[in-house]
């Protein structure tokens, strides 16, 4: 598949309202999620971890999996959010509000969860999904 795909959906939550969203490439999601992990890094210098037993946690499944991300990847945890919200988000129904970074940063959580999930999702469809 190649990105840059789109699709109109509804905002589940908001009646009345859509997005038309577009799935992103795999250069930009690497991109997204390095700048996630740099941004994670950051948060925890100076915090005395044993990293050590966090990974036999891991490993052992021992941890909460909304502290670890545990959807399959697809999470704020893994990607940056603002920049797959501002790659993804192509339009809106939002009258007299044009897509721009900006105005992007002042949806609420809910809706610029969802649309975030749904941008990953389309992204990253499972191979059996395209055959289809």
């Amino acid at each position: 598949m190649i990105a840059g795909q789109q699709k109109r959906l509804a905002v589940p939550h908001e009646e009345g309202a859509e997005f038309i969203l577009r799935s992103l490439g795999h250069k930009l999601l690497r991109d997204a999620q390095q700048k996630q992990i740099r941004t994670a890094m950051d948060e925890v210098k100076g915090i005395d971890i044993d990293f050590a037993a966090l990974q036999e946690a891991v490993k052992a499944g021992d941890l909460d999996k909304s502290v670890t991300g545990g959807n399959d990847g697809a999470s704020e945890y893994t990607y940056d959010m603002d920049m797959v919200l501002e790659a993804g988000i192509v339009g809106w129904s939002y009258e007299g509000v044009e897509v721009t970074p900006a105005n992007i940063s002042l949806l609420d959580p809910e809706t610029a969860k969802w649309a975030f999930e749904a941008i990953v999702d389309m992204s990253r469809r499972k191979v059996a999904e395209r055959k289809a």
